[in-house]
This record gives structure tokens, sequence and C-alpha cells, in this order.
């Protein structure tokens, strides 16, 4: 309410101090980064922006609308700095690093995912098992 959705009511100090309660409440309520990025890059907090909009993109409940804000940013900050340009390579790197966070819990995700579906093969296997053997001596 107060980061822009009532233009009325807007107020950035307090909207920020709402969602600090909230993840005070909640650390694990993964929608916040995309509210705390939403104030960060209207406070000019770009560093914390980058950090809250790629956790935004890890959140399955925020992801549809985070990634392609998080491609967009990127494109942009990207295209502000010219080729060769130690600022270039210093936006550069801050992208790969959010990069790699996100393709590495991508390959934690798809691992999970995997070893869960193992289980369950494991756990059918067994079970078919113990009801042929039972079948056996009924």
């Amino acid at each position: 309410i107060h980061s822009g959705l009532y233009p009325s009511l807007f107020n950035l100090t307090k909207s920020r101090h709402h969602l600090e309660v909230a993840r005070d409440i909640d650390p694990e309520l993964c929608d916040l980064h995309q509210q705390f990025a939403h104030v960060a890059i209207q406070e000019g907090r770009y560093r914390e922006y980058e950090e809250e909009l790629t956790q935004a993109v890890l959140c399955p409940f925020t992801m549809g609308g985070a990634l392609p804000m998080w491609q967009r940013y990127w494109q942009m900050v990207l295209e502000s700095a010219p080729m060769g340009t130690p600022q270039r390579a210093e936006i550069e790197e801050r992208q790969a690093h959010y990069t790699r966070i996100i393709q590495e819990a991508v390959q934690e995700a798809q691992a999970k995912e995997l070893k869960e579906e193992m289980r369950k093969k494991q756990m059918l296997q067994t079970a078919g098992k113990k009801g042929k053997h039972q079948a056996k001596w009924w």
C-alpha cells in the first residue's frame, strides 16, 4: 500500500517498516523479496534490489513476475556501460554472481526432485515385492 499502490499513501519508510515486521514474523516468507525489491529500487538501493530480486526469482510465488523483471534489469544495466570499461566488467561480475545463485538453486531443486522420485520408485518396488511374497503364503 505504501510503496506506490495508492499514491496518496506513498511512504517508502512506512512500507519498509511493514516489510521488516513481516520478515521478523516469518523469515521464510519468500513473497517478501519482490516487495523489498520494489521498495529498494524506488529508494535507489540498486545492490539491495539485485539481491532481493534474485531471491524473488527463486520464490515459486513470485518467480513468474520476477524473472522477466530480472532479465530486463540486467539488460538495461549492461546497456548503460560501454563494453571494455571497468564499470561494465563490474556489472558483468555482479550479474554472473546472481546467475550462479539461481543456477545453483535450480540444480539443488532438480537433485532433490530426482532423489524424491527415486525414493518413491524404491518404495513401490519394495511394496510390490512384499505383495508377491505375501501372495505365495496365502
